[in-house]
């Protein structure tokens, strides 16, 4: 289901959670993380294999690729689909480009990244 911040063309899969010892939920998996991401309409970071570095959204998550989609400038902070920009020019990209450990958000309420859980 898209976002109500920026409905994306293409609704990205439900989050699961799954549960371990005493009930304490798992660390999400990468998929997982950036399906939350693409609901939230959170702006998310990471570093790929290849040393390059992504900034702004993700629109779509599927079982191994992820759509990427940039701000039209780095000063925007809203989606590109708040602003009316959203548009089939984002980058599909698979998620085992990502390296381990490198994905965050960025906290609209308290200005700050936060890594994802490991």
């Amino acid at each position: 289901m898209p976002c109500a911040l920026c409905p994306a063309p293409r609704a990205c899969p439900p989050a699961r959670r799954s549960t371990y010892a005493a009930g304490i939920p798992d660390p999400l998996s990468l998929q997982e993380y950036l399906v939350e991401r693409c609901e939230r309409c959170d702006r998310v970071g990471f570093t790929l294999h290849d040393g390059r570095e992504f900034l702004d959204w993700v629109t779509e998550v599927t079982d191994s690729l992820v759509l990427l989609d940039w701000a039209p400038s780095p000063m925007d902070l809203d989606p590109p689909a708040e602003q009316g920009l959203l548009d089939e020019s984002g980058e599909w990209l698979s998620l085992d480009a990502i390296l381990p450990g490198s994905a965050s958000h960025y906290d609209r309420g308290s200005r700050t990244w936060v890594p994802r859980p490991c």
